[in-house]
């Protein structure tokens, strides 16, 4: 039963694989804290109550457990409970109004757009392991990829238009977006496979794009990348992720549509992307003193 609970996370919630493993954790766990040896007997009618979720949930909490965990174990109740209800299994979901977790709210940490260029000028290009380091953070910055994204990308994923190249990415929930490719950043990717094809000939097809010596590399190697690649940048974090909030970040900066930015970062709503709408007021009164006509009348 819980194969079939995993199914329909997959193919009608359109979750992740990461997310339907969670999801499917989080409810044998609830399921042992109630003591309950067989998850499908808490589809039974009044098996289980909404104080019984806020229990666990308050409990979990008690031990250390972020808002963010507490938020998707909630959300793994309800979805389980959801399914019981449309299997006729129950008529109520106990956890459907289970308050949920609330998230501090807080500016992602960036590497600054004069400082990613300054980086990314000094870096050569003339050997693999460079040439490698170099498109990995082009493509982290220039395009906004997650981490995940950048490591399942193939050659086949990259094709021409009539509007030049553009870039299949393949995103969280199986959620698929085409992204343009600056004329720069093709000509740094035929350069990089000429040493990639050179210093790896016997890569099977379909060839990754970041690769290594057995094809793709792991997440590990590629956060040790950038780890190395970033040292000497001012972001606290140096990591993938940095990346992708400092490629959200300029955009909006520079006056982009914050629809057109959330469809790049592949969101699936503009309440994800509104993160990095963020100001400070030294900003806000710097925006409004040149832009607003209040400001520039004369006095």
């Amino acid at each position: 039963y819980m194969e079939e609970f995993g199914r329909y996370l997959r193919n009608e919630l359109n979750r992740s694989d990461h997310t339907v493993e969670a999801y499917l954790r989080d409810v044998r766990q609830f399921a042992a804290w109630l003591g309950v040896a067989d998850v499908m007997s808490m589809l039974a009618p009044d098996a289980v109550t909404a104080n019984d979720v806020r229990d666990w949930i308050g409990a979990e909490a008690s031990q250390g457990i972020g808002p963010a965990s507490l938020r998707r174990k909630t959300q793994s109740l309800r979805a389980f409970f959801r399914w019981g209800v449309r299997s006729g299994r129950i008529k109520v979901n106990p956890a459907g109004d289970v308050t949920l977790a609330k998230l501090p709210k807080h500016l992602p940490d960036i590497v600054k757009a004069p400082e990613m260029e300054s980086l990314l000028e000094q870096i050569p290009t003339d050997t693999f392991p460079k040439a490698r380091l170099h498109l990995a953070l082009s493509m982290l910055y220039g395009l906004g990829l997650r981490q995940a994204e950048l490591l399942a990308l193939t050659d086949s994923d990259l094709r021409a238009s009539a509007n030049g190249y553009e870039l299949r990415v393949m995103g969280k929930g199986r959620r698929e977006r085409v992204l343009p490719l600056p004329s720069q950043l093709v000509e740094e990717i035929d350069a990089y496979r000429t040493l990639r094809d050179n210093t790896y000939p016997d890569l099977e097809a379909p060839v990754p794009l970041i690769a290594g010596p057995h094809g793709h590399i792991g997440k590990n190697t590629l956060y040790e990348l950038v780890h190395q690649g970033l040292a000497g940048t001012s972001a606290s974090r140096k990591s993938p992720h940095i990346l992708r909030h400092s490629f959200a970040t300029a955009l909006l900066s520079d006056g982009a549509n914050l629809d057109a930015v959330r469809q790049l970062l592949g969101h699936a709503s503009l309440g994800t992307t509104q993160i990095y709408t963020h100001l400070s007021p030294n900003e806000l009164r710097q925006a409004y003193n040149s832009a607003h006509p209040r400001a520039l009348k004369k006095k």
